[in-house]
């Protein structure tokens, strides 16, 4: 997929009312597509569950996630498992979710 393809998905994923769980793990990101990614996908209504996992996510792609993440008003489990976060990743990851109903983190 292009850039472009990413951002379009996240798009059309931010204006879905029906999906409520997104599986992007296992290789499927990485940084740079994040980036992509997650300028469509700004917010929602309706995704419940967002695994990316094993994606060899930094600091830089989670960047990337953090509106989203301060705009998901029903996620409740976010598995970022088996990423290279580090610990300044995972501070900046505890703070985007703060308000969030967020109730199962995996790292």
């Amino acid at each position: 997929m292009t850039d472009e393809d990413w951002e379009e998905l996240g798009r059309d994923i931010s204006n879905s009312t029906r999906l409520v769980s997104l599986n992007a793990g296992a290789g499927a990101l990485n940084d740079h597509k994040m980036a992509f990614f997650f300028r469509g996908l700004t917010s929602s209504n309706s995704i419940r569950i967002m695994e990316l996992y094993d994606n060899g996510l930094s600091v830089a792609g989670l960047q990337n996630m953090v509106p989203f993440l301060q705009h998901a008003n029903n996620l409740k489990v976010l598995d970022l498992g088996s990423n290279n976060l580090q610990s300044e990743g995972f501070n900046m990851l505890i703070r985007a979710l703060r308000d969030s109903p967020i109730k199962i983190l995996y790292k």
